[in-house]
């Protein structure tokens, strides 16, 4: 039964690749035109005229009538795109998926009579995408400026608008389209949805410390001294004479690093299809993976921990401030919302994990799900092998990240293990 299924899936995919293969690119400069309604009034026209010369007068009339129907069609787009100026900017320039801002639409009608029809295409499409509105307006008022704000809620994260936003009309009749570059625009950056990671609240020392910022205390290497007691130091480290002798709790002072370095690695491989609804469904998959790597990236910048975001085979070092934070979200909202072809991945020079870094590699498949896996470097070992042995989780399509990513670090490994 299993193989039956798969097989029609697999004869499914071949028809629909069929159905979709360009056979003969070369005609569609003369074909491309029969897309918009008034290449067939013009196909119709001209078979009035013939009609009208061969047959009846009657063609003559149809001709008029279909002749009048194209000049006003085209006319009045072509008249309000170039009439009416146009800018574009959001209310804040950077937002979280899923979260909603205002767009605001400055429009300067220049004719003395209303425009109607009037809309923005192009600000939050993505490659590959039907064109749909941005923002559409029933009617400006002549020789008026005005702004329109619209709330939008972007549910995939990127640097928008991807490619220049245009002015469009294609009133009255939706012969024809007119399109005119917008006169002024500005950036919007969705970043991903990130979803909180439970784990151990922080570890608050009282003092710097020689690296770092002294929320975590090193806990091997050799002893250079002893120092205060602060929040999170083990109690086996503590100098249990010193502290007799002084009344106050002294720890060892080790030499090895505070923090363990961490690199949290995405794998931006996907599956590449022609085929728009199994493109959509691998498309939010992706997405799936992105928002979780951005969950365990910002959960563990939020505790101080020195981390590398790996886009591919891209290692890019993330400092501990906010300017951080921003730089790790700004890396993974530029991946592309389709991820990258494996077989492009393939011939690229592969990443390596560090033997004295963590590694959370963030990987998927083309069913939708989502593999974490965590592995400790150490001499020698790569993703194949740990010096504590490598732990991984599954996330399923359809369970919610929000439930999954809230007991991360119960199933997989404990906080202090990269601490």
């Amino acid at each position: 039964m299993a193989t039956g299924s798969v097989n029609a899936d697999a004869a499914k995919d071949r028809l629909t690749s069929v159905l979709v293969t360009d056979f003969c690119p070369w005609a569609n400069r003369y074909v491309y035109w029969l897309k918009e309604p008034i290449g067939w009034f013009v196909m119709a026209l001209g078979i009035s005229v013939l009609v009208g010369l061969h047959v009846s007068s009657v063609g003559w009339v149809l001709a008029s009538v279909l002749g009048s129907v194209i000049v006003v069609g085209m006319i009045w787009p072509w008249v309000v795109v170039r009439a009416a100026y146009c800018e574009l900017r959001p209310a804040v320039t950077e937002i979280h998926e899923g979260q909603s801002c205002e767009l605001v639409l400055a429009v300067r009608n220049r004719m003395p009579f209303p425009l109607w029809g009037l809309s923005i295409e192009g600000y939050l499409d993505r490659h590959g995408d039907d064109a749909k509105p941005t923002i559409a307006l029933a009617c400006v008022p002549m020789v008026s400026e005005a702004e329109y704000r619209l709330r939008v809620s972007p549910t995939l994260r990127g640097l928008y608008p991807i490619q220049p936003p245009k002015i469009a009309c294609s009133m009255p009749f939706g012969l024809w389209t007119a399109r005119r570059k917008l006169g002024a625009f500005s950036a919007l950056t969705v970043f991903p949805r990130v979803s909180r990671v439970q784990d151990d609240p922080e570890l608050v020392g009282g003092r710097m410390s020689e690296s770092g910022d002294g929320n975590r205390v090193g806990q091997s290497g050799e002893m250079l001294g002893v120092r205060e007691y602060r929040g999170g130091d083990r109690l086996r480290n503590v100098h249990w004479i010193h502290t007799a002798r002084t009344g106050t709790l002294t720890v060892c002072e080790r030499g090895a690093p505070q923090q363990q370095m961490v690199d949290v690695v995405l794998d931006v491989a996907n599956e590449v299809t022609g085929d728009p609804h199994r493109r959509e469904f691998l498309r939010e998959a992706f997405a799936r993976r992105v928002r979780v790597a951005a969950s365990l990236a910002v959960a563990l910048h939020g505790h101080h921990v020195p981390i590398r975001i790996v886009v591919g085979n891209q290692p890019i070092a993330i400092s501990g401030s906010n300017t951080g934070r921003r730089k790790l979200l700004t890396a993974l909202a530029e991946v592309p919302a389709d991820g990258v072809d494996r077989a492009t991945i393939a011939a690229a020079a592969a990443f390596r994990p560090g033997r004295d870094r963590m590694t959370l590699l963030v990987t998927g498949d083309s069913a939708g799900y989502v593999e974490v896996q965590v592995e400790r470097g150490g001499p020698g070992n790569g993703f194949g092998a740990s010096t504590f042995g490598a732990t991984s989780i599954v996330i399923a399509p359809e369970t919610p990240l929000n439930a999954q990513l809230s007991r991360f670090w119960r199933d997989v490994c404990h906080a202090r293990s990269v601490a």
